[in-house]
């Protein structure tokens, strides 16, 4: 396996945006997996879920931040414009989306905020 272009401890923060229910099939177990180990490498890893879904208390449960946003629709700007916002505010290197609402709301803010 060659090795990987981020050297650990280089301190990249990282926002995980997730559209999850919960954390009971692959996809959701599989990215707090991988950011425990994002952790490990000493990184900062935030979440960023969608309120009313139990993702985002079980994500908190692993001692992760959490920031919920409110997203009514397959697309929406509010929200979109919302999480820019955060990932502005908070000056992240990474967004990283997973599952096709986050990764269409996600994608947007992210290019909204630069």
């Amino acid at each position: 396996m060659p090795p990987s272009p981020i050297q650990p401890n280089s301190g990249l923060r990282i926002l995980q945006i997730c559209s999850a229910r919960e954390a009971v099939y692959g996809a959701a177990l599989s990215l707090l997996t991988l950011g425990e180990a994002q952790r490990a490498a000493g990184h900062t890893v935030e979440f960023a879920t969608f309120a009313g879904k139990r993702f985002g208390s079980q994500v908190r449960a692993r001692g992760f931040a959490n920031r919920e946003f409110r997203v009514r629709l397959k697309l929406d700007l509010v929200a979109a414009i919302q999480m820019a916002r955060h990932i502005k505010r908070e000056k992240y290197d990474v967004v990283h989306t997973h599952l096709s609402t986050s990764s269409v709301n996600g994608g947007l803010a992210a290019r909204i905020a630069k």
